[in-house]
């Protein structure tokens, strides 16, 4: 695979857990669909640069196949395709799927919510099965809820500068569905994995991240493009998936999604 190394200019990425990128998201989670209206295979050895053979939308063993300069070429482009069409996303407004997979256990866990974001500084993630919570990001604002089966609610109010975990979380979201490979690549080597689908690797090369996490699967679909899956490996032995359903574009999104005034 061919990869992009840190080293572009950009901002550093927080710790993560699985929850983190998870709401990314992914993670980042992670989120792009119709308007509103309407496993880890090492690089490949260098070698001299060959003619390239390859279709416009080359598959995973058709990418595997491919020399070096094919597949930076191929990356590249991929790439500059995909931030073009992410820069343009404004808001967003998406159900999801979270499976986590527990090794350990030897079945999956299955959370579903919705997902909101308003650029630069707005966020909205919301479980509603099997139980209700939701973290709320207004700036440096925050609220996070949770309602009991009993529906007891508890609200906590907090400075996301306090609160790694939330901090990273969102920046997730916004580094991945906004196309910010720039800064993407400060923290992480991006790998092409597949033209057809659209997916790529991204392996982190911040110690603090590599010991929780060992890669992160991003894949995009086209026409229109737009983010459809997150999956993690941890190292725990974890692995954790999100996929994004009724997605849409730039959405017009109610002040009040991300009201971070405790009600009670």
């Amino acid at each position: 695979m061919s990869r992009v190394r840190p080293g572009v200019t950009g901002a550093q990425r927080s710790v993560a857990t699985a929850s983190v990128v998870c709401a990314a998201a992914l993670w980042a989670a992670a989120v792009h669909g119709t308007p509103a209206s309407a496993d880890d295979a090492p690089p490949a050895a260098a070698g001299p640069a060959a003619p390239s053979t390859v279709p416009a939308a080359a598959d995973a063993k058709a990418v595997e196949a491919m020399t070096p300069a094919d597949r930076t070429k191929h990356l590249d482009a991929l790439l500059a395709k995909l931030s073009e069409a992410l820069s343009k996303v404004k808001s967003v407004r998406a159900a999801f799927t979270q499976t986590k997979r527990l090794e350990v256990f030897g079945g999956d866990v299955v959370t579903r919510g919705t997902l909101a974001f308003r650029v630069p500084d707005r966020f909205r993630w919301e479980t509603t099965e099997p139980i209700r919570t939701a973290l709320v990001v207004n700036g440096a604002k925050c609220l996070r809820t949770r309602t009991s089966r009993k529906g007891d609610v508890v609200e906590t109010a907090f400075d996301l500068a306090t609160d790694p975990v939330a901090a990273a979380t969102v920046q997730q979201v916004f580094l991945w569905t906004t196309g910010d490979f720039a800064k993407a690549a400060t923290s992480y080597e991006i790998a092409l994995v597949s033209e057809a689908p659209m997916a790529i690797r991204a392996t982190p090369t911040d110690e603090r991240i590599r010991k929780v996490i060992s890669a992160v699967d991003v894949e995009f679909a086209a026409d229109p493009i737009r983010l459809v899956r997150v999956a993690l490996a941890e190292r725990a032995g974890t692995r954790t998936e999100i996929a994004f359903s009724t997605v849409e574009h730039n959405p017009e999104l109610a002040d009040e999604l991300f009201a971070v005034e405790r009600k009670r």
